[in-house]
């Protein structure tokens, strides 16, 4: 999920570092307070300020990740 999101911020035209570093945070927060990161984006004034719920919606859109799964699986054998 974080290289998918900051690659949207950045060609949103943010600083790459910047991004970086708010993307980080942010995740270290969802892992010490056992959270959802999406939750913690959308209530993150900055990444509001850049991305819609829509966008961040679909940064966690779990279909992405398993578009090409058939291919995986046949590549590794399993199909």
């Amino acid at each position: 999920i974080c290289p998918k999101s900051l690659k949207l911020i950045i060609e949103k035209g943010l600083q790459r570092d910047v991004s970086y570093d708010i993307i980080q945070s942010l995740s270290f927060q969802a892992i010490h307070l056992k959270t959802n990161l999406s939750e913690l984006i959308k209530q993150n004034s900055f990444m509001t300020n850049h991305l819609s719920d829509k966008e961040i919606d679909e940064l966690f859109d779990i279909k992405f990740y398993l578009e090409e799964m058939d291919t995986i699986y046949k590549r590794v054998g399993l199909i």
